[in-house]
């Protein structure tokens, strides 16, 4: 999960090595309860596979510098 509270805007991803076996309507109920903290933000939901992840994590590379 990412958070903007300036933009008021949450991202919420679920990771696997296969995106395709990833629910997104399984991945909105998981995120029920924890959007009552975040009520007024504007909210994305993404299905990441492997491949997708090195695009939105951060590499050790850039958190040593």
């Amino acid at each position: 999960m990412a958070v903007n509270d300036l933009r008021k805007a949450l991202v919420i991803a679920e990771i696997k090595r296969n995106k395709s076996r990833i629910s997104l309507s399984a991945l909105q109920h998981k995120a029920e309860r924890l959007l009552l903290e975040y009520q007024g933000y504007q909210v994305e939901y993404r299905a990441l596979g492997l491949e997708d992840a090195m695009e939105f994590l951060p590499s050790k590379q850039n958190i040593l510098r």
